[in-house]
């Protein structure tokens, strides 16, 4: 990494700073930014302080942890952020920075050091986000495409109760991953889900990230050093694709400082996270069960055609049947209930398919069954753990060669 030597750019009646570099201010906005520096690390610390950029391979960044567990915040260190104008949330530690870093830039803006005449927003619009709004609207849009795909088979006569929905629905997913995510943990990691639901990221304005225009207007702007430089004190980095976002940087010294304040462990991933597999299954029947109901009220019945022989002659009689909906008992019971062999079956199809795996029907059903086991023998998280490791660990085929079924 490139170190830039400290430059007083500001006297100590102005501002008083930590001794860590900051950008040097005597480049241009744009030679300055591309420095890409943050903080100088020790010899016995080394991190990848590179500006966060989510095209160069930061797009896990607080949602995996450094096991490469897919993680959500745990919402009880998740808090509102005062800053007078919108409902803005992130982690506790998260707010305390942002707190100090508001209180240095209001310091230049009532001191006349940001330029007037350049305004550039440094209030959050958006902190964390729920990332359930998102994943429910997204499987929502699933509904049409799933109809298309029983029309084109002429399935609807075959879905006659939950069980052959299921059934059904099992042969959509091989058809529509590993494109489309349908489990919690795939959706986290896939293109869908906002950087937001990880509690260490602020938006300070909508824009557009394809729009080079508006960043150039932004990294153009007379204060934007101040602004980055001002972020990176306060342990913030400001995204590189969308520069009007800034991300906790949990490496920093400074953030470690911040987050010492709340942490409980060592293990700043399981004081503050929860690993979203736990609740997979839950999302699934949540889901499915939502489906086929909606599936049921838009068509309450099917038709079963009987031959019969009368008088010698062959005829046909059709007879209507209705299909049942599950009522919300019965659903709020499912949702409670640990999970049955052919839900946990359901689910570890759903995560190999994501996965693009080629697995024989043997070893697909082997899985099933040895991980299945631990789950009732041992734990559901080692359970989840044994799933993830034998899904992870395989080789990906070429193209889509997928021979087993639900």
């Amino acid at each position: 990494m490139k170190k830039i030597n400290k430059i007083k750019s500001l006297n100590d009646e102005q501002v008083i700073f930590s001794n860590l570099n900051y950008v040097d201010k005597s480049q241009n906005s744009r030679i300055a930014f591309n420095q890409e520096v943050v903080y100088q690390y020790t010899n016995t610390e080394q991190f990848d302080l590179s500006l966060y950029n989510k095209i160069y391979g930061n797009v896990y960044y607080g949602k995996h942890n450094n096991r490469k567990q897919v993680i959500l915040p745990d919402t009880t260190a998740i808090v509102e952020i005062d800053n007078g104008e919108n409902k803005v949330y992130a982690f506790n530690f998260v707010a305390d920075a942002y707190r100090e870093f508001k209180d240095r830039m209001d310091y230049y803006k009532n001191n006349n050091i940001l330029n007037s005449f350049y305004s550039i927003n440094y209030i959050p619009i958006e902190g964390y986000v729920n990332f359930e709004d998102s994943y429910e609207s997204l499987f929502s849009e699933y509904y049409d495409t799933f109809i298309q795909y029983i029309r084109e088979n002429s399935y609807f006569k075959k879905i006659r109760n939950f069980e052959t929905f299921l059934e059904i629905f099992s042969q959509f997913i091989s058809r529509s991953t590993p494109v489309t995510p349908f489990t919690a943990t795939k959706f986290i990691s896939s293109k869908f889900c906002a950087a937001n639901v990880n509690g260490l990221t602020l938006t300070m304005q909508r824009k557009d990230a394809n729009s080079y225009i508006q960043k150039e207007d932004l990294l153009n702007n007379p204060n934007f050093n101040l602004f980055n430089e001002s972020a990176n004190l306060h342990g913030f980095i400001i995204d590189k694709n969308e520069p009007w976002k800034m991300h906790f940087n949990i490496h920093s010294p400074r953030a470690k400082e911040y987050i010492a304040r709340y942490e409980q462990s060592s293990d700043f991933f399981d004081d503050f996270y929860i690993k979203i597999n736990q609740y997979d299954i839950y999302f699934l029947k949540k889901y499915l069960f939502n489906f086929y109901n909606r599936f049921v009220e838009d068509r309450p019945e099917y038709t079963e055609t009987d031959l019969k022989s009368c008088n010698r002659e062959i005829r046909t009689k059709l007879t209507k049947i209705k299909r049942q909906p599950l009522s919300n008992r019965k659903i709020q019971e499912e949702l409670n209930s640990p999970a049955s062999l052919d839900w946990w079956r359901f689910y570890v199809f759903t995560r190999s398919c994501e996965a693009n795996l080629g697995w024989t029907q043997e070893q697909f059903d082997q899985l099933v069954a040895e991980s299945y086991r631990f789950y009732k023998d041992v734990d559901k998280d080692q359970a989840l753990g044994y799933t993830d490791e034998k899904i992870n660990s395989q080789t990906v085929p070429k193209g889509k060669i997928r021979t087993y079924k639900f």
